[in-house]
């Protein structure tokens, strides 16, 4: 990860060019900390909130993909090593079997452009999140799943606001959808 930070108070990351064959910023137990004003390029995801986190906000930055390093494991064995998979990724217990919450987290004010998605909360068992503001996003050449929501183990959301968020989805492009054949279904 270009950052990685496991635990902390009151962290500021400002005015930051990060570009990284993994995430860019990641981690999580945070309380207070937030990321502003920063050029992210990752061949995962730009930031990724893998524990817990209170008061976090994300804004005021560009997300650019595809990734400028190659990915240094399994997505490079796969053939996807310049792929960024998301701008933002919330997935609280998603390394270890973790209970908590994600709380008044404000994603705001983001220029995104050729990526898989623009984000991806994903809550697992004993997990879950509150107050969520997603605001003024702007999102161009999204080819996958261009924004998720989801809880597959049991988490839970309450007070989720989103607005004023354009998305251009232009698609899959990989071999496997281009020779899908699309035939009228008959009446």
């Amino acid at each position: 990860d270009g950052i990685h930070i496991r635990g902390g108070k009151r962290i500021v990351i400002r005015n930051c060019n990060i570009l990284t064959g993994d995430d860019a910023i990641a981690g999580g137990w945070w309380e207070n900390f937030a990321i502003t004003h920063c050029n992210l390029n990752s061949t995962c995801f730009a930031v990724r909130v893998i524990f817990p986190a209170t008061n976090f906000e994300f804004g005021h930055s560009v997300c650019n993909g595809p990734g400028k390093f190659p990915q240094r494991n399994l997505l490079k064995q796969q053939g996807l090593n310049s792929v960024m998979m998301s701008a933002i990724i919330l997935q609280p217990g998603a390394w270890l079997d973790v209970s908590g919450k994600l709380s008044k987290i404000y994603i705001h004010d983001l220029e995104i452009d050729n990526i898989y998605n623009v984000i991806c909360a994903d809550l697992k068992r004993s997990t879950w999140a509150e107050d969520i503001v997603i605001e003024r996003i702007k999102a161009t050449r999204i080819y996958k799943s261009p924004f998720q929501i989801q809880s597959f183990y049991g988490g839970w959301y309450e007070d989720v606001t989103i607005r004023d968020v354009d998305i251009q989805y232009v698609g899959r492009t990989d071999d496997g959808v281009r020779k899908i054949k699309i035939r009228p279904v008959s009446t």
